[in-house]
C-alpha cells in the first residue's frame, strides 16, 4: 500500500482535549491544537499524493499528536496516511473530534490491565473523557465496572453506559462503595484522577491485582504492596505493537 501524507479540511472547528496529556509538557500549552482532528479529505490533494485507501470528500479523523508545532486547530492539515482512519456514520464531526486521543488513552490503560470475563474494575472519573469511553470498552470483555463519577449528570452517564454500579465520587465513599461492589477486592482500577480518593481507591485491589493511571495525572497515586501501578500513555495501534508499560509497586 502506498504511503504518504494527505492534507484534510476541516469543517468545523475540532475540541483538543488535555485529557491522557503530560501535564507537565508545556510546549504542547502554546500550540493551536496537538490533539484531534476531525475532517473530510481536501478536494484534490490526497489524489495528488497517492494516499489510500482514502477518497477526495471522505470523511475521517486523526489522532496526530505529538506533532512538532501543534495545529490541529487549523482549517487544513497535514497529517500521516497511517494516522487517519474512516469516520464512523455513526458520529459527527465534532464528536469525532473530541474523541481519537480519549479513546486509545482508554482502550491502551485496559490493555495494560488484561481484563478477563468477570473482573472487577473501578473506573475512577468515570463522567469525564477517558473515563466514560472505558466504560464502554470493560464492557465489551465482559468485566463488571464499577463507575465513580462526578455529580448527578455524571452518575446518570455512567449509570445509562451500562456500568454495573455507580458512585458519586462527591458526594460518596468511593472505597466504601468498591468495598461493597467487590468483597474480596477489586481486581483492576483505571485511575484519571489522582488526590486523595485516589489514593483510597487504590487500598480496594487486591493483592496481585493491577491499577492504571495515564501519565499527566496529578498527583500521581501509589499503590499499596502487592498491587502492580501502570503509568502509561495512550497509543495507536494493537497492544502486541506497543512498548511495554513499567509498573511501579
Amino acid at each position: 500500500m502506498p504511503t504518504g501524507r494527505g492534507s484534510l479540511h476541516r469543517p468545523s472547528p475540532g475540541l483538543p482535549l488535555a485529557d491522557g496529556q503530560d501535564q507537565r509538557d508545556q510546549r504542547h500549552r502554546q500550540d493551536p491544537g496537538t490533539d484531534d482532528i476531525s475532517a473530510s479529505a481536501r478536494p484534490g490533494a490526497l489524489e495528488l499524493l497517492d494516499v489510500v485507501p482514502f477518497r477526495v470528500g471522505d470523511r475521517v479523523y486523526a489522532a496526530t499528536m505529538p506533532l512538532p508545532r501543534g495545529g490541529c486547530s487549523a482549517d487544513f492539515v497535514v497529517v500521516e496516511q497511517d494516522d487517519v482512519a474512516p469516520l464512523p456514520a455513526e458520529l459527527s464531526i465534532e464528536e469525532a473530534g473530541a474523541m481519537p486521543w480519549d479513546f486509545l488513552t482508554a482502550l491502551s490503560g485496559l490493555d495494560v490491565l488484561q481484563l478477563s470475563s468477570n473482573d472487577t474494575l473501578l473506573v475512577l472519573g468515570a463522567s469525564g473523557g477517558i473515563g466514560h469511553l472505558a466504560v464502554q470498552l470493560a464492557q465489551h470483555v465482559g468485566a463488571r465496572v464499577l463507575a465513580a463519577a462526578s455529580g448527578d449528570d455524571g452518575v446518570e452517564l455512567a449509570t445509562r453506559l451500562g456500568a454495573e454500579a455507580v458512585v458519586d465520587g462527591r458526594r460518596e465513599d468511593v472505597a466504601a462503595a468498591a468495598r461493597t461492589f467487590a468483597p474480596t477486592g477489586l481486581n483492576a482500577a483505571l485511575l484519571t484522577v489522582g488526590g486523595a480518593v485516589a489514593v483510597r481507591a487504590l487500598t480496594t485491589v487486591r493483592r496481585g491485582g493491577r491499577a492504571a493511571v495515564p501519565n499527566g495525572v496529578v498527583p500521581q497515586p501509589q499503590a499499596g504492596q502487592g498491587v502492580q501501578l501502570f503509568h502509561y500513555d495512550g497509543a495507536r495501534g494493537p497492544a502486541t505493537d506497543r512498548p511495554t508499560d513499567r509498573p511501579t509497586d
